[in-house]
């Protein structure tokens, strides 16, 4: 049957459509397969910069709190006079070790390779303890001793990231765990190391937790460290002895051998760690990724081409009708395209709501990973860069801390700088200053005091990032707070019993020196009078020969107080010596030291003591010369003195 010249027009125009719309979809569907893969290495690229970052910065840290121990007051008097069991070197080792829950252990060797001081951790989250001196190791045969004791002072050394060994053998079970250490000096002197052995095992869960990509983590000669496959971790160590090339044989060389380097499937690069590992990352998009992907584009393009070939039948009718009836075919054609852009505007919707789905779900897997901080007691800070650094985001940990919600902060309620005490602001801010100027990427705070809100006061050790947008323009501050008030409060308490007379509880011979000199200065600088008055109990000796040693020690402090209570303000007193005495009188000239050493002389003389019935001081006063050194002017407040001592004592001798 032949047919007529209007249905082969007809049909001749339909299947010129059809072919011509296949092939422009098939062209569509290569290109759009090719940008699917393409963004995904891009968003691979930019996987890495987050999770290098993230490492990073825990490292960072780490060298921070071991910076931290090595500065103390505490550890440095530890090292001076080595005493192994003293309980503030233990306790400001348990501190730090608290500080992080990942901290596995914290260890002071001495050069020789023994351990002389060592806390333990069992498992991420335990609680930290003292390892008693019996089971104490000497590690000289260690790799990482060996190498740390030859290291230069102020150098940090990082290990490899390896499986933690316990007498010879891997332990099971298997450990990962990264080490940090740094050589100890007393002055100039090397005398051992502090390092720290640091559980990695949840850094690294948290690294490959990714559902939308691969990630490996290889060292220098391409064993893995991670793996996707658990079976392949660590296959240096273990029996797997698989390598990079084993996965990856066409491109293991390249990876291997460039800081970064980008496929049409991953992207790898180098962490740039100083650690002997030379550890690369490599992210790979899941299989699951891409036909995700591929799939919702198969399914839009399908419904694209199957309205297309549905245009092609109107439009070729169209085409072969009499004019006669163009105008009602084409408002048909008219009202057909209608339907089909409510279709596709409908399907645009369907695709943005998707898109809207995976960026909640990118936010979740972030809000994961800033959920770490709310395990331990550290608390992570991000302020904006404004005058009072209102908070952008806290941790919920920061409840235990600072007594305050996060409500409170992100509210706009508390901002972070009205806590900071008064006395420790502007420091803190010159730190901020100076740290922008230099354009450093993290810095860390001196110790400083902030006010929580049940009106206590905590000591904050504060380590900061500083975030910086494409332009260099700083957007946010991130820091990383512990509270270090038991620290601290320890701290301060050594310092007033180095410069306390144990017995009278007055000021000793070392605090003495240290006003003495900053009068001297005074007097240089700033033509500032002084005076000296030195002072000896008479005949102390025969109180203690007739008395006895406890009777003469009551004698001492109840001395110490009657001078203490009639002196100015302004006056500096303390014990010089065995039954000497020191003033240090400022803004005074000899003459009125004079008049005040002669009214405490007739003080003591007139007083009644509990066990004796009275005791009598010599005292010795000179003025302080800009012609004099400071051992000048002491030994002529020495000489006034036995001049008093010679001349029948109870009496008062001014050179």
């Amino acid at each position: 049957m032949q047919l007529s010249f209007r249905s082969r027009l007809f049909l001749t125009f339909l299947f010129f459509g059809i072919f011509l719309i296949t092939t422009v979809s098939i062209m569509i569907l290569h290109v759009s397969k090719s940008s699917i893969q393409k963004i995904a290495i891009e968003n691979a690229k930019s996987q890495f910069i987050t999770e290098r970052n993230y490492f990073k910065f825990y490292l960072d840290n780490l060298e921070a709190k071991l910076e931290a121990v090595k500065d103390s007051t505490i550890f440095n008097k530890y090292i001076k006079n080595g005493k192994i069991t003293d309980k503030n070197v233990q306790d400001l080792f348990l501190s730090i070790a608290r500080s992080d829950n990942f901290i596995m252990q914290l260890r002071m060797i001495d050069i020789n390779g023994q351990e002389l001081l060592r806390v333990d951790r069992n498992v991420c989250y335990a609680l930290p303890y003292l390892v008693t001196k019996t089971k104490l190791q000497n590690k000289k045969n260690r790799y990482y001793f060996k190498e740390i004791i030859q290291l230069q002072k102020d150098k940090i050394w990082t290990s490899n990231l390896d499986l933690n060994i316990e007498h010879g053998k891997i332990e099971k079970p298997y450990k990962p765990v990264i080490r940090i250490g740094t050589p100890v000096y007393n002055n100039e002197k090397k005398v051992g190391i502090l390092i720290i052995n640091v559980f990695m095992k949840k850094i690294l869960d948290q690294i490959r937790s990714s559902k939308l990509y691969n990630i490996y983590l290889v060292d220098k000669d391409g064993y893995f460290i991670i793996h996707p496959d658990k079976k392949y971790n660590f296959s240096r160590y273990l029996d797997t002895k698989v390598t990079l090339k084993d996965f990856f044989p066409h491109e293991y060389k390249k990876i291997l051998s460039q800081n970064s380097y980008k496929s049409k499937t991953l992207y790898a690069a180098k962490l740039n760690f100083q650690n002997p590992d030379g550890l690369k990352m490599i992210i790979e998009p899941t299989e699951e990724f891409i036909k995700s992907n591929e799939n919702e584009l198969y399914k839009s393009l399908s419904a694209v081409l199957g309205l297309l070939i549905l245009l092609a039948i109107p439009l070729s009718l169209f085409i072969s009708r009499p004019y006669a009836k163009l105008k009602a075919k084409t408002d048909a054609i008219n009202n057909n395209l209608e339907e089909k852009v409510q279709q596709k505007t409908k399907e645009l919707t369907d695709l943005n709501k998707t898109l809207e789905e995976k960026i909640i779900e990118r936010t979740n897997e972030q809000n994961v990973l800033l959920s770490l901080f709310d395990l331990g007691d550290a608390v992570l800070f991000k302020w904006r860069n404004d005058e009072t650094w209102s908070v952008e985001y806290v941790s919920k940990s920061v409840e235990k801390l600072l007594r305050y919600t996060q409500n409170d902060f992100l509210s706009g309620r508390i901002k972070y700088a009205e806590l900071i005490h008064e006395e420790d602001l502007p420091r803190v801010i010159q730190e901020v200053n100076s740290a922008v100027e230099k354009r450093l990427y993290f810095f860390t705070h001196q110790p400083y005091r902030i006010k929580t809100h049940d009106n206590q006061i905590k000591w904050i050790h504060d380590s900061t990032a500083i975030v910086r947008n494409s332009q260099g323009d700083i957007v946010n501050f991130v820091g990383y707070l512990t509270d270090i008030t038991d620290l601290k409060n320890s701290e301060l308490k050594l310092e007033n019993l180095s410069v306390t007379d144990t017995l009278t509880q007055i000021h000793n011979r070392l605090f003495l020196d240290k006003v003495l000199k900053k009068q001297h200065y005074r007097l240089l600088r700033n033509d500032e009078r002084c005076s000296i008055i030195l002072m000896d109990i008479d005949y102390f000796k025969k109180i203690n020969d007739r008395y006895g040693h406890l009777t003469g020690d009551k004698v001492l402090k109840e001395l110490s107080k009657l001078i203490e209570s009639n002196l100015r303000e302004s006056d500096t007193f303390g014990r010089w010596g065995g039954e000497e005495f020191m003033i240090i009188t400022p803004h005074t000239s000899k003459e009125d030291a004079r008049v005040i050493a002669e009214k405490l002389r007739k003080i003591i003389e007139n007083h009644s003591f509990s066990d004796i019935e009275h005791v009598t001081v010599s005292f010795g006063v000179t003025e302080c010369s800009k012609e004099h050194t400071l051992d000048t002017d002491i030994s002529l407040a020495d000489k006034a003195l036995y001049l008093s001592k010679q001349n029948g004592r109870n009496r008062v001798s001014v050179i």
